[in-house]
């Protein structure tokens, strides 16, 4: 299982470089889908035991004004954040709507 875990790691990092290299064209849908994959990257680094990384990666998505805007990223995030046991910490600046 635990493979399988750094194998959708490395797809979504995949993704991710793919998703950089599209350039400034789209650019806004381009960085909602980053943040989607940035969320379960964070999720998946600390299933495999990745916590320093994940833990920077929750912060920082906490932040995130494609985030807070929506009510599905922000719940997609604190059940990761949940999985993680950072959602008392981390989600402070998180809008709990």
């Amino acid at each position: 299982v635990i493979r399988l875990y750094f194998e959708a790691i490395r797809s979504y990092e995949q993704a991710s470089l793919l998703l950089s290299a599209l350039g400034p064209d789209g650019q806004a849908s381009v960085e909602v889908m980053q943040t989607d994959i940035n969320i379960r990257l964070a999720d998946l680094q600390h299933i495999v035991g990745q916590w320093k990384l994940a833990e920077s990666m929750f912060a920082e998505l906490a932040g995130s004004s494609i985030v807070q805007a929506n009510e599905y990223r922000q719940g997609v995030l604190r059940l990761a954040m949940g999985r993680a046991g950072r959602l008392p910490r981390l989600s402070r600046g998180l809008r709990l709507s």
